[in-house]
Parts: structure tokens; C-alpha cells; sequence
């Protein structure tokens, strides 16, 4: 194990207060993407469940994702909403998003994109780039909420500068068509990058075809097809 993991196991193996739970949901994310330990859905939910009991609410968020995903135990919706639930409780910000979403696709329950709205909207205020991501992508087509392009693009640009590459990839496609924000394929290649150097593989697949094209940097095919590589 990296020095990182090392100090999550040692902490989570204390079994006490906040600090334990956070460690024991950051060794289970590290399990959940294989970052610098073995991929392992199943060790990863043991973990979140450690954190969730010691009372972090991230850990009951991460949790409610897993049973809304299937991995590493069965799928069971119901469950996710529970844990989220849960979460939102404990004040949880993207746990909001996570709950808002089930709304928004009508998983586990009647779609209700109002609600969902609703539910975006507290995730964004109490600061989740997801929640101001997921409550762009809504205002942007009207969804749940009157259409507001760039009221949505403004949306993703804190998503953006909060670290979310999706909110990076979707501000970028409005500089892309002109949606809500001026035209500008420049910029829009600048916000693909962002989101490709943030791993969100539709932004390198996006700033690949940029390249492919030359539009809004010098045209390279060979970089092209070097960023949809790495975005498979």
C-alpha cells in the first residue's frame, strides 16, 4: 500500500469519532476506483459501511451509490435512497445530488424533476460542484425549472471550478454551441482539457475531436487520437 492507504487503514483501525469514519470512507473509495490498491467493490462496501456507522455522512453516501450501482453487493434502490436519505441528515452535500438524481430518472421512484430540481439546488448551495452540475444540466433544458441557458452555463462554471469534470465538459459544450454563453471554440477546447485533466473521459474524447478538427487549437490528428485513446 502507497503512503496514502497506510494512513487510512491505521486511522480506520482506530474504531473512533469523525476522523476514523472519513478515513474509513477514503480507504473505500481508494478500493472503489483501484487507486493504489487492488479494484474491490465488496472491500470497498465494507469500508463505507464502517464509515457510515462511525457517523460519517460521505460514508452512508458512498454507500446509498454502491446499492444504487449494484457494486460489490445487490442492487437495491430502495436501499440507496435509505442511505442517502441518511446522509442528507447528516449534512452531507452530495448526498443531496446522489438523492436528486434518483428524482431526476425516476429510480426507486415516480420521476419528479421538481423535486429533484429542489434537491440540486441545496446540494449546490451547501457547495457540491455535483449538486451545481446536476441543477446547470436542469435549468439549461428546462427540465423541472424554467429554461435559463445561461443561468445553466453560470451553473457549470461552478461545477467547473469546483473540480467536477462533468460540469467542466458541460460548460464547454455551451462555449461550443453558444448556449447561454458566446460562441467560442477556444474556450471550449480550454474547458474540455480541464475535464480531460480531471479524468472525465468525455472531456479528452471531446478536446480529441477539437484536434481531429482544428477548431479552437492547431489541428493535430496524431494528439486527436491520442485523446480518444486515453479516453476509452
Amino acid at each position: 500500500l502507497d503512503q496514502a492507504a497506510q494512513f487510512y487503514r491505521k486511522a480506520c483501525d482506530m474504531d473512533g469519532g469523525l476522523g476514523s469514519a472519513t478515513a474509513c470512507s477514503n480507504l473505500g473509495r481508494m478500493y472503489e476506483k483501484g487507486q493504489s490498491v487492488e479494484q474491490d467493490y465488496a472491500r470497498a462496501v465494507e469500508l463505507y459501511r464502517k464509515a457510515c456507522d462511525l457517523g460519517a455522512g460521505v460514508g452512508c453516501s458512498n454507500l446509498g451509490d454502491a446499492y444504487e450501482k449494484g457494486h460489490g453487493v445487490d442492487r437495491d434502490l430502495d436501499q440507496a435512497a435509505a442511505l442517502y436519505r441518511k446522509a442528507c441528515d447528516m449534512g452531507t452535500d452530495v448526498a443531496f445530488s446522489n438523492l436528486g438524481l434518483m428524482y431526476a430518472n425516476g429510480l426507486g421512484f415516480t420521476q419528479d424533476e421538481p423535486k429533484a430540481v429542489e434537491l440540486f439546488r441545496k446540494s449546490c448551495d451547501m457547495g457540491s460542484g455535483y449538486g451545481c452540475n446536476n441543477l446547470g444540466f436542469m435549468t439549461a433544458y428546462g427540465r423541472g425549472v424554467e429554461q435559463d441557458q445561461a443561468k445553466g452555463a453560470e451553473l457549470y462554471a461552478q461545477a467547473c471550478d469546483k473540480g467536477v469534470g462533468a460540469g467542466c465538459h458541460n460548460l464547454a459544450a455551451a462555449h461550443s454551441r453558444g448556449h447561454g454563453v458566446e460562441q467560442d471554440s477556444a474556450k471550449a477546447a480550454e474547458r474540455y482539457r480541464k475535464a480531460c485533466d480531471l479524468e472525465y473521459a468525455d472531456g479528452c474524447e471531446s478536446l480529441g475531436t477539437h484536434y481531429w478538427k482544428g477548431e479552437g487549437v492547431e489541428k493535430d490528428r496524431s494528439k486527436g487520437a491520442e485523446l480518444y485513446r486515453k479516453a476509452c
